[in-house]
């Protein structure tokens, strides 16, 4: 439990009142540079490619994610969540599939995060 205290305080505020409490496996969550990493970098370079706004390749990149294959050979992976949900594990799987993607069916060359000096792109909380 990372919050006891404010755990206490919601069940006081309950008091006479019925409820549900869920359990769910503790997951990391994507952070601030890896979503700097893919709006400054993936979705800047698929939209200068395709000749859109970011935040139209952000939409098609999304979409795009319906189609993910997470490892060769493997049947397609239908993801019902929003990328703003996955975990940083399955989120670093995704970039690598869209480098890959891109590189195939585009051409395109998208460095990885270790290539890119991430400080020096905006925060996105999104």
């Amino acid at each position: 439990m990372s919050d006891p205290e404010g755990f206490k305080k919601n069940c006081e505020n309950l008091e006479g009142k019925g409820g549900y409490i869920s359990v769910i496996p503790f997951r990391k969550m994507k952070t601030n540079e890896q979503n700097r990493y893919y709006r400054g970098v993936v979705v800047a370079i698929f939209a200068d490619y395709w000749g859109c706004t970011n935040e139209e390749a952000h939409q098609a990149l999304s979409n795009e994610h319906l189609k993910y294959y997470p490892k060769p050979n493997m049947p397609v992976l239908i993801k019902s969540t929003a990328l703003s949900e996955w975990s940083t594990v399955e989120w670093e799987d995704y970039m690598v599939f869209l480098r890959n993607w891109g590189a195939s069916e585009f051409g395109l060359y998208i460095p990885e995060p270790n290539e890119v000096d991430l400080e020096s792109l905006p925060d996105i909380y999104h």
